[in-house]
């Protein structure tokens, strides 16, 4: 069978004419380039996906060789330790928003403000884990006393950020203080 294919194939061809013989040559040989492309594009997408492979797993042991140093352990962990001592830790964003309201009216009663007001402020809606308590102080003040609350903001155990600070002078010739300030919080899981 593939003998009569091969033999009527060697016919046609010794039949035909040398034009015709020159267009077989170039569609074989355009052919034979396509297919040489093609097997190199292969061969390249290989070589990349192998490097990429290999990237990876180096990536991957250099990961297990820090995940595994002890050194590594213990800075983590002493940063974990960090973030939840400079947060608000409580069982629900309530009890936190409560417990900064206090914390920093304390901190603004100690630093020398008269006529002290702590409000919760706007916080965004997190409803994970970790969030954001935001609280509103406004409070008469002079400029010793601001001095004082914000070195009591910066070495208070709670890790208090000033977003914002509105100071507008007041009728009887005193300064009022507006100031929006943000802390971490994380839910702990109640008992």
């Amino acid at each position: 069978m593939i003998e009569k294919t091969w033999r009527a194939i060697r016919t046609r061809f010794a039949q035909a004419t040398p034009r015709e013989r020159a267009g077989i040559a170039a569609t074989a040989a355009v052919f034979a380039l396509a297919m040489a492309l093609g097997a190199f594009d292969w061969v390249m997408q290989a070589a990349a996906r192998e490097q990429a492979a290999v990237d990876t797993r180096a990536e991957a042991e250099a990961m297990l060789r820090r995940d595994g140093n002890g050194a590594f352990q213990v800075a983590l962990g002493d940063t974990a330790n960090k973030v939840w001592r400079w947060s608000i830790v409580a069982q629900s964003e309530g009890v936190a928003r409560a417990e900064a309201v206090g914390l920093v009216e304390e901190i603004a009663l100690q630093a020398g403000l008269t006529d002290v007001e702590v409000a919760v402020g706007e916080s965004e809606d997190d409803t994970g884990e970790i969030g954001v308590v935001a609280v509103r102080l406004s409070a008469s003040f002079d400029w010793a006393s601001l001095q004082s609350l914000l070195g009591a903001l910066e070495t208070s155990d709670t890790s208090f950020s000033v977003n914002a600070i509105d100071v507008a002078p007041s009728g009887d010739g005193s300064s009022t203080l507006t100031m929006t300030l943000a802390a971490p919080y994380i839910a702990e899981a109640p008992p």
